[in-house]
C-alpha cells in the first residue's frame, strides 16, 4: 500500500496509575497506542483461531490487527448505543470513549466495513460535546489536533485516502 489508509474508530481513555497520564485504549485488543508514533498490531494468541501458527499482525485467516471502519457512520452508530458516553455524561472515568480518524499502513486486509492494519496512528480526535481534558491532553502530547465531531469527516480526508470495500 503506497497511500495510508484512512478509517474512524473508537478507544477508551485510560489512566496510568503512576504518572495519572491519560492514553488511549483499544476498546476490544486492550492495547495502549503509542503516543509518539505509529502503534503496531500483534497478535494475541488467546484470540487467533485454534491451531493457529504464530505469525504477524494482521493475517487474513485471523482477526488479528488495529481496526477501523471505513466511514464515521458506524463508529458513531456504536457509540450511539451506549448513550452514556457521549456529551455530558463524558468524564474523566476509566471507561469513557473518544472517536477519531486514523491512518492504518503496512499489511491492510480490508473487509466490508472496514480494515485491519499492521501499523497505524490517531491523526484528529473528536473534541467531546462536554468538556474532557484528557482528549486535549492525549491530542496534544501526541501532536494532533481536536475538531468537533461534526467536523471530523472532512477534516480527517487531509490525511490518506478511504479505502473501498472489497
Amino acid at each position: 500500500m503506497t497511500e495510508p489508509a484512512l478509517g474512524f474508530r473508537r478507544w477508551a481513555v485510560t489512566y496510568d496509575g503512576r504518572t495519572h497520564e491519560a492514553f488511549l485504549r483499544g476498546r476490544v485488543a486492550p492495547a495502549i497506542w503509542a503516543i509518539d508514533g505509529w502503534t503496531d498490531a500483534q497478535c494475541v494468541p488467546a484470540a487467533a483461531p485454534e491451531g493457529a501458527e504464530p505469525h504477524d499482525a494482521p493475517d487474513r485467516d485471523c482477526e488479528c490487527g488495529l481496526y477501523a471502519y471505513h466511514s464515521l457512520e458506524p463508529a458513531l452508530a456504536r457509540i450511539h448505543n451506549e448513550p452514556q458516553l457521549l456529551g455530558m455524561y463524558w468524564d474523566n472515568s476509566e471507561d469513557r470513549e473518544v472517536i477519531g480518524a486514523v491512518i492504518g499502513a503496512g499489511r491492510v486486509v480490508v473487509h466490508g466495513i472496514g480494515w485491519r492494519a499492521q501499523h497505524a496512528r490517531p491523526v484528529v480526535l473528536a473534541a467531546p460535546e462536554a468538556r474532557f481534558s484528557a482528549v486535549a491532553d492525549i491530542a496534544g502530547r501526541m501532536g494532533i489536533p481536536t475538531v468537533s465531531l461534526g467536523q471530523l469527516a472532512r477534516f480527517a480526508t487531509e490525511f490518506g485516502g478511504r479505502l473501498r470495500p472489497p
